[in-house]
């Protein structure tokens, strides 16, 4: 009866071991799977770590009709989807690149200020801008004299940026939270899904030809700056209707 009772208990236990291994086969199988609708999908690497890659995914999440907002307090990023931005359901994926890797070019007296971000959409077709707006956090301090102006991606080949409309809103990561965060922000309506990045750099000042040529002198005042003043003899002026003095 002994060798019957073990012979039964061996039994059992092979049976069990076949049983896990088939399982174990069966999770491994699942995992891959996932790994690869992963990779597929969103673009993630799953080989390799993805804090060694030049790019990690945030956040992804469908977006609908109605709005919604991603508010991501570790990254200091907030994106804003108004109703209808767009058509019907799509996957928006928000990602960090690394600055050594992508960054829009800098010019004298400017640097960049805020992570490099990337936002991509699953498809494109039929989707308007107007209504998706991207906040950033920057580490600038001073803005006396400066400026702060975000930068979307237009040309990957040729690392084109343009410069959009920008703003400096409230803390958008306070919105649920009792306490306001010590981050600052800068805000942008965007025009597409591209990179996103906020650079702080001298400030501008754009005048115009004047209209009238009566005056002897054409002279440019900074706003915020009275006493600052530059004043060239109207004859100087070029011919060109389209001409525009800078000022910084």
């Amino acid at each position: 009866e002994n060798e019957e009772l073990k012979s039964e208990l061996m039994t059992i236990e092979r049976e069990g071991r076949v049983k896990l291994q088939r399982r174990v086969q069966v999770v491994e199988d699942e995992v891959k799977t996932l790994k690869n609708l992963l990779h597929e999908h969103l673009g993630v690497s799953t080989s390799h770590p993805q804090e060694k890659t030049s790019k990690r995914i945030i956040f992804a999440d469908i977006v609908t009709e109605e709005s919604s907002s991603w508010i991501l307090k570790e990254t200091g990023v907030c994106i804003t989807f108004s109703p209808k931005a767009v058509p019907d359901p799509r996957l928006v994926t928000a990602s960090l690149w690394r600055p050594s890797t992508v960054s829009p070019p800098l010019e004298e007296n400017e640097m960049l200020v805020s992570n490099v971000i990337e936002l991509a959409c699953d498809d494109l077709v039929g989707i308007t801008f107007s209504g998706v707006t991207v906040t950033l956090s920057h580490s600038a301090t001073d803005l006396g004299g400066y400026e702060l102006m975000m930068k979307e991606l237009t040309n990957a080949e040729d690392n084109v940026w343009k410069d959009l409309e920008t703003w400096c809103p409230s803390d958008p990561l306070s919105e649920n939270s009792e306490s306001q965060s010590e981050l600052r922000f800068a805000q942008a309506k965007i025009t597409s899904f591209s990179m996103y990045a906020v650079t702080w750099r001298l400030k501008s000042y754009t005048f115009s030809r004047p209209i009238s040529e009566n005056s002897p002198e054409y002279t440019c005042t900074c706003p915020e700056y009275p006493a600052v003043s530059v004043t060239i003899p109207t004859r100087s002026l070029p011919s060109t209707e389209d001409f525009t003095l800078t000022m910084k």
